[in-house]
């Protein structure tokens, strides 16, 4: 069977490679350009992005625009908030930390956008377990979450199937 590639980001440059070395993204200038991966094509969805680890936010970034997602990053729950008012209506899934900046939780910031937008499906990240939710673990368990640290696959897959759960 064979293995998924993994993704490895390269020091300064931000490079991102494959293991067998296929680039993923680049920089070029002040732009980022990013290679679409082979077997995707999820059409025009938009996914507001909140991570306050730059790298870590990066890699997500290069990761589900190469896969043909619009994404808007934030590094804090203000940014967030400005992303959503600038893409009004336009955002198809929230992925959230659920630590983050100046915000109680990644599920508080959830339930903001879903009180303006109902249904609007939701990942939460972590690098702590579903039980770091305290009192607020059922809700939880109503979202999609995500482990840290996890691979670009396992990314993309829980992005497929939070918006195939959407539209049941």
């Amino acid at each position: 069977m064979k293995r998924p590639d993994r993704i490895r980001i390269l020091g300064g440059g931000r490079r991102v490679l494959t293991e067998a070395g296929r680039p993923l993204g680049s920089r070029a200038g002040d732009g980022l350009s990013v290679h679409r991966m082979a077997g995707t094509g999820p059409g025009l969805k938009t996914i507001l992005l909140v991570e306050d680890d730059q790298q870590l936010r990066d890699f997500m970034l290069l990761v589900l625009r190469g896969a043909g997602y619009v994404v808007a990053a934030a590094d804090s729950a203000a940014q967030a908030h400005e992303a959503w008012d600038r893409c009004r209506g336009q955002i198809d899934l929230l992925v959230t930390d659920m630590m983050i900046p100046t915000c109680s939780t990644g599920l508080e910031l959830a339930r903001q956008f879903r009180r303006e937008k109902r249904g609007l499906p939701v990942i939460v990240t972590s690098g702590f377990g579903p039980e770091i939710a305290g009192d607020q673990t059922a809700e939880l368990q109503t979202l999609a979450y995500l482990r840290k640290p996890f691979s670009a696959d396992e990314l993309l897959r829980t992005v497929a199937a939070s918006f195939r759960a959407a539209v049941r």
